[in-house]
């Protein structure tokens, strides 16, 4: 019986950690940007039909994510920096930073931060029309 329980916490362990080391792979460039705006889009309607926050564009991109994540530690930021590695993940983007926005909801979705950047974006940003948004004090 004993040999019997020390496995299940060991078996428990592998698969967890298997779990955080594959949160911290770097992105393929092939993920599929539609699709994550649309989920992103989807959970802020349903979190904050009023807000609008699907039409951000990339005025707001940068502010809306450096928002979020100063409320990180910098070993977190490290880490999100090398999962999108931007140079690698959004080679044939040429101006703007759609890319790095979807980017960042894609490493958002894989290390579990997906749901706080909604909230967070649903608590601190309201849109009037598509690139007229502001932070809510």
């Amino acid at each position: 019986m004993m040999l019997r329980f020390s496995v299940v916490p060991v078996a428990l362990l592998l698969l967890t950690a298997s779990a955080f080391g594959k949160s911290d792979a770097p992105l393929s460039p092939n993920f599929d940007y539609q699709a994550l705006w649309s989920q992103c889009n989807g959970a802020a309607r349903r979190l904050c039909p009023s807000h609008h926050i699907e039409d951000f564009t990339d005025g707001q991109y940068d502010d809306v994510l450096g928002g979020f994540l100063e409320g990180y530690p910098e070993s977190m930021r490290a880490r999100m920096r090398a999962i999108v590695d931007y140079p690698k993940t959004c080679t044939k983007e040429v101006f703007g930073f759609s890319c790095e926005f979807v980017a960042s909801l894609a490493a958002f979705r894989q290390i579990g931060l997906f749901d706080k950047f909604v909230r967070y974006s649903c608590g601190h940003w309201r849109c009037e029309e598509l690139s007229l948004c502001d932070r809510i004090k």
